[in-house]
Parts: structure tokens; sequence; C-alpha cells
């Protein structure tokens, strides 16, 4: 005849189940945290967003600290997506250098700047950024119109090798009222010039691995209608540049608002949300 346990027996079992269990349950909480559960980061932005436009095209500077929660975190690239509001247009910049994140308040201020790279984000050790963003594809959009301003210019120099004495300025200046690939050098940029008065929404994606995905921080921004003015006038700095000259460039310096943080839900719907 089967023999059922008694009352006791699986009482005494039921103890000892519950016995290890306790003493299982820490070593899986410690292997869930060291091998299952994922980093993620948190960016705390610092001072304003920076927007510029230069031979690089539209570019914009973002600083502040970033910080891997969980778990040191493997940061492979960066990107911006960038939405015009009024007329949805789209501006889509990758990480391009990275600049100092320290000043000299006794002598002249670094001026070094390194290309962006892939780096280890230790949870320990919270990182300063300095990271300028810039449109990789500016210079291939261009290129016929830069060309041609190339070698009209350098034509203009060949032909003009008595004036090589004269102020660089000057024979630009000769040169612009002459040439015909300045005028459509200047159009092209200016009809293409992304940065508008009004409002934007940003989106930077840090790209991680251990697993693969993207981490997402959301703002928006507002561009006045004087910040707009200056930055077109790079349009002719650019082509100065393009002939030698010295130039200085403008920039401006929204302030960030509406900071948002998401991760695993696609970036397109988000965008649609607001």
């Amino acid at each position: 005849m089967q023999q059922h346990p008694s009352a006791p027996t699986l009482f005494a079992d039921g103890k000892l189940w519950v016995a290890i269990a306790a003493l299982v349950q820490p070593w899986m909480i410690a292997l869930w945290k060291r091998f299952v559960r994922r980093g993620t980061i948190r960016i705390y932005p610092t001072g304003n967003i920076e927007l510029g436009y230069s031979n690089f095209g539209p570019t914009i500077g973002l600083r502040g600290t970033v910080h891997a929660i969980g778990h040191d975190v493997f940061v492979k690239s960066a990107r911006l997506l960038v939405i015009r509001a009024k007329d949805n247009a789209q501006l889509h910049l990758n990480w391009f250098i990275t600049r100092p994140t320290t000043i000299n308040l006794e002598g002249p201020q670094p001026s070094s700047a390194e290309l962006a790279a892939s780096f280890l984000l230790k949870k320990s050790d919270p990182a300063a950024y300095h990271i300028v963003f810039s449109q990789p594809q500016f210079a291939t959009e261009h290129t016929a119109a830069l060309q041609a301003f190339a070698k009209e210019w350098n034509e203009y120099g060949a032909k003009h090798t008595a004036d090589a004495e004269a102020p660089l300025d000057e024979r630009y200046e000769d040169f612009r009222k002459q040439s015909t690939t300045v005028t459509q050098l200047w159009s092209e940029l200016n009809n293409t010039f992304f940065w508008h008065a009004g409002a934007y929404r940003m989106r930077l994606s840090v790209a991680v691995e251990s697993p693969a995905t993207n981490m997402d921080h959301d703002w928006t921004f507002q561009l006045t209608d004087q910040d707009a003015s200056s930055l077109r006038l790079n349009v002719v700095a650019i082509l100065q540049q393009m002939a030698g000259l010295l130039v200085s460039w403008n920039f401006a310096y929204p302030k960030y608002a509406d900071t948002a943080e998401r991760s695993g839900e696609d970036p397109k719907r988000r965008l649609s949300k607001r």
C-alpha cells in the first residue's frame, strides 16, 4: 500500500525549502545585479546649448556630466536629432569632437580638441563632457558649389600675380565683385540654412553596448530672431574662410527646456507625441 507523507513530514520539507530559498536568494540577487540587470546613464546638462554654423555645417555644442547607473556602461556613439517645430524639418548630427572640460584661470586657454570616440563609463566615476555635434554630409551636399568656388578663386590668384602683395581682404573683395561662384555658393548655403527663429525639439541618443540599445534624452529650446540672423552671417564667413581670410564665427546660446529621459521606445513614435 502506498504510504503518504505525514503532516509533520510535509511541514518539515516546507521549512527546508524556505531555508534553501533564504540561502539562495542573496546569490540570485547578486548574480542578477552583476550579469542580467543592464546599466543606464543619466545626463546632467550644464549651461546653455551652443548653436553654430560653419564649414562643418550646422553644429551643436553640449556640455555637462554623464553618470552610469547600476553598471559600468560602454558608450559606442552619440547623435542628435533636431526638429524645427514650424515645419517639422529634421537635422541629423553625429558627435564630432570633444573639447577640453577645464580652463586655465592664469594663462592661455587650451585650444586642442579630440575626435569623439567610444569609451567606458564607470558607475563609480561620473564623467564631464563637452561635445560638438556636426553634420557629416554637409560638404558632400555642397561639393559642386564648393569646388567651383575654390577653382575660380585659384584661377583669380593665378591671373593676378601682380596683386599678390595687396592685402588679402582687398583681393577677395575684388574677386567677389566679379565672381559668379560666390553668388552661387552663397545662395545655396543661404537657402538651405537650418537655423530659423522659433521653437525646436532636440533628442540626444546615446548608443551603448551590453545590451546594445539607445538611451534618449529630450529637450526643447527657442531661437530668437536676433540669434537666427547672427548665425546666418556665418554663411559669409564660410566663403571668406575658403579664401584664406581670418574670420570670427557667431554662435547662439539658447536655454534647455522640457528635460526628459527615455529608453526602449521607438524614437519616431515618441517625437510624434510631443
